[in-house]
């Protein structure tokens, strides 16, 4: 596939490469059907990218050599009359990207796989409930015409350099997901049937999709006590998404919105085109532009920028090894520290070879030829999100305050400036609201300590100007730019959402006295009719 990309092809990969936010705009382009679910947007695109596996090549090339030479050792062993001797293996690390989706029923999980079936062309789809352990791995099958034993591949065997993809993973049995514990970490599948003795290569990711045990995550138990999967097959997931179904007025709204508009925009019929005016389709057409945070890649040139970055870009870590040690140590090591106190996602070991894969992932979405210290934040931020999602809601707050620059990178995007302005606002109107209490408390005791014809003019005196209410519902642009920054947001960033209709829908930047610019919400911009809207 990857050698029929014309010139023009790889012009249009190198030009979408440059994009300064391409990795935003690949996580959004990803499953353009899920209008939100950001975290199984992100996943599924590291684990189409994945790492640079490590060894395989040496491996391969030991292996031949090993072959060639216990050929020639047998032969002399067995003239010798002596026993053939072993020889040592190659350790490979792998490169792939394995990815659980959990959670309640109706949140895209299947579709989310059935994207990655249709996206990637090396990709296995099973489900496991209809699948056992021979098909997943591989079993031995009689030939009915020669009695012979011979070999049959099963999804892993078959998915070899691809993505093997499991629905309903909770419905296998036990013994099954034993079965390709070898698979998903070492990335081989050892057969001893029938007189056949050999080892299988199944060098692919797994993507799988499970339901929780009692049908929807219960948010007052533990992760542990919501799921029917055992340690050694968690561990071997590098992200494991904890989805949850929860009520939410505007997000509930807004993605019914989608969905309609996406009816009537895609499935139109003569009449309904005849009876809508054009003011109600341009409408429904900004309606789904405003849903979308970054301008969708074509998924044409989108399948083939992910075919070229697998094939031809290997990035390597560019940032000094103790500055990376020291960074990814003491994050495991605390990180560990709360999971072994709040029972939710096991951490093992493997977790810090995840890290370095993400990163590596991170890297190949710019087809950047090094993983920069961005990456690893980036990568941190992806597994302190899937630690965070498995706890209790007590927990996840205390644990998003204490790694709040991690988990802005994870919310990623417009959402996360829209959700930082929002809190801006809210801190100014508690200041508000607290000023105008203090005041309240000294009016009332000046009230107790007149009479007559003083008390009615002091409560009539106004507890907060009409300049002081305005301050307190707006903020400032040099300090939100400042808190941006400090949330690792560049200033193209910024601009690009201030540009979007996104953050036109619910704010506006406006000029006020002596020239300077302020950011207020839109339900609040009719109260002050002398201001401006800036250019």
């Amino acid at each position: 596939m990857v050698k029929e990309l014309s010139e023009e092809d790889l012009h249009a990969i190198r030009e979408l490469s440059r994009h300064p936010n391409i990795r935003e705009r690949i996580i959004n382009s990803i499953c353009p059907t899920l209008s939100s679910s950001k975290q199984i947007k992100t996943a599924i695109a590291y684990s189409l990218f994945g790492g640079v596996p490590k060894g395989r090549e040496a491996a391969a090339a030991a292996a031949h050599a090993a072959d060639a030479a216990a050929a020639a050792a047998a032969a002399a062993a067995a003239a010798a009359g002596e026993d053939p001797k072993e020889t040592a293996g190659q350790h490979v690390i792998r490169g792939d990207i394995n990815v659980l989706l959990l959670g309640d029923p109706g949140l895209g999980k299947s579709q989310a796989l059935q994207y990655v079936a249709r996206t990637f062309p090396r990709s296995v789809s099973t489900t496991g409930k209809g699948a056992s352990a021979c098909g997943l791995t591989a079993g031995v099958r009689r030939d009915p015409y020669s009695g012979e034993w011979s070999l049959e591949g099963g999804a892993l065997v078959l998915a070899d350099e691809g993505i093997c993809l499991i629905d309903e993973f909770d419905k296998m049995t036990e013994k099954d997901r034993v079965s390709i514990h070898e698979a998903m970490e070492q990335q081989s599948i050892s057969i001893s049937k029938a007189g056949i003795v050999t080892t299988l290569r199944a060098r692919c990711a797994v993507v799988a999709a499970a339901n929780p045990k009692f049908g929807r995550y219960i948010p007052s138990y533990t992760f542990k006590e919501n799921v029917d999967l055992s340690d050694p097959i968690l561990s071997r997931f590098d992200l494991i998404c904890v989805l949850r179904d929860i009520p939410d007025a505007d997000e509930d709204f807004a993605l019914a919105q989608y969905v309609l508009s996406n009816h009537q925009l895609h499935h139109p019929t003569v009449s309904l085109l005849q009876q809508l005016p054009q003011q109600q389709m341009e409408r429904l057409e900004t309606q789904m532009k405003a849903l979308e945070a970054h301008e969708p890649i074509d998924q044409e040139l989108l399948q083939k920028y992910i075919l070229y970055a697998r094939a031809y870009c290997h990035p390597t870590f560019d940032c000094s090894l103790p500055a990376l040690s020291s960074k990814l140590s003491s994050f495991y090591a605390k990180l560990r520290r709360r999971a072994a106190a709040s029972g939710g996602l096991p951490l093992t070991l493997r977790h810090v070879e995840s890290l370095l894969r993400i990163s590596e992932a991170n890297a190949k979405m710019r087809l950047s030829p090094t993983v920069s210290s961005l990456d690893v934040d980036f990568a941190i931020a992806a597994v302190l999100s899937s630690f965070i999602s498995s706890q209790k809601f007590a927990v996840q707050q205390k644990l998003s305050r204490e790694f709040a620059r991690y988990t802005a990178l994870a919310t990623g995007g417009w959402a996360t400036l829209a959700a930082l302005l929002r809190r801006l606002l809210q801190q100014r109107l508690q200041r508000a609201a607290l000023l105008q209490q203090q005041r309240e408390q000294q009016q009332q005791q000046r009230l107790q300590q007149q009479r007559g014809a003083e008390a009615a003019a002091a409560s009539g005196e106004k507890l907060l100007e009409q300049a002081d209410i305005d301050k307190a519902r707006r903020v400032e642009f040099t300090d939100f730019l400042r808190l941006a920054s400090q949330h690792k947001f560049s200033g193209y960033q910024v601009e690009q959402w201030l540009a979007s209709k996104t953050f036109k829908a619910h704010f506006s930047l406006i000029e006020v006295e002596d020239n300077c610019k302020v950011l207020v919400s839109n339900s609040w911009r009719r109260e002050a009719p002398s201001q401006t809207t800036a250019a």
